[in-house]
């Protein structure tokens, strides 16, 4: 009998074996996964097919974001997960030096990408992929900055190093707020007919209109520089935290009068079903009345 030997050459893509040893290697790991990665088709996929892939990865990521958390560096800096979404290593060890102008550049800059979080927040159709993965880089740095004034050298005074503290805790309040924005909304994904209809429109159209982006000037702002509006902005927030606390009294003014009233319904309810029972024993009596009077008569 004659033995063949026959050479097959894979028709899988590479991602495809990629997402495989990466899901294989997870799992042996003891790591928790809490959704299923989507696998890739063989053959082409349709536009549909794509969307639903994109919303099923988006869904995947945001599960191991609240499993995990953005700063468990166990996972996240594992050899594996970063080769697979290919996680650059921004780590800063405890050790290191950062001089005083390092460290405000650094503070500059994120302060610049809260900037861009924020921006990105009121575009829908950007919240989802530009915004989540900003934020994840934005909190990362945070804890980056404060590992180092932790550990910072000498050279800065006690007031230098309490202002930067202060400052770090004020941009850090903010990025919390607009992470529960960003981490707490569903994805929109746009329809394949939604964005042959913005192709066309900008096609044909000689002077598009913005329909996302920067809002326009008002009468409030124009008088405002960028220092200015982030200001306006601050109290703004502040007196909506101060509205909100007095609905959430007047709230509860209201849940405390509600159980009155139901408590009050309550006792009248009873007294109602007392009266009634009365009325039929009378009833009864005054007929037993009756029939002996007929008796006598």
């Amino acid at each position: 009998m004659r033995k063949h030997t026959l050479h097959l050459k894979s028709t899988f893509p590479q991602a495809c074996e990629t997402g495989w040893y990466y899901v294989d290697s997870i799992k042996e790991m003891g790591y928790h996964i809490p959704r299923e990665l989507p696998r890739k088709t063989l053959l082409k996929p349709s536009t549909q097919t794509l969307m639903e892939r994109r919303v099923k990865l988006e869904a995947y990521c945001d599960g191991l974001l609240k499993t995990y958390g953005p700063f468990h560096e166990d996972f996240w800096f594992n050899r594996i997960v970063k080769e697979f979404f290919n996680i650059p290593d921004h780590r800063i060890e405890l050790n290191s030096s950062i001089s005083h102008g390092n460290w405000i550049t650094e503070f500059r800059k994120l302060e610049r990408k809260r900037d861009k979080i924020g921006e990105n927040v009121s575009e829908a159709y950007a919240l989802t992929s530009q915004a989540k993965s900003l934020f994840t880089e934005v909190t990362v740095k945070v804890d980056q900055l404060k590992k180092s004034l932790d550990s910072t050298d000498a050279n800065i005074t006690k007031d230098e190093l309490s202002r930067r503290q202060d400052k770090l805790h004020e941009l850090n309040y903010e990025i919390e707020k607009l992470g529960k924005i960003v981490l707490h909304t569903k994805p929109i994904p746009p329809t394949f007919d939604g964005i042959q209809s913005k192709v066309a429109f900008s096609a044909t159209s000689a002077s598009p209109r913005r329909v996302f982006g920067v809002a326009q000037e008002t009468n409030e702002t124009k008088n405002y520089d960028d220092s200015g509006l982030v200001q306006l902005q601050r109290q703004m927030m502040v007196k909506q935290d101060e509205n909100l606390d007095q609905l959430l009294s007047i709230v509860q003014k209201q849940k405390e009068i509600g159980s009155s009233i139901g408590q009050e319904l309550d006792i009248q309810n009873k007294m109602l079903s007392n009266l009634e029972i009365g009325v039929d024993k009378t009833g009864l009596k005054i007929s037993q009345t009756q029939r002996k009077l007929k008796k006598m008569v």
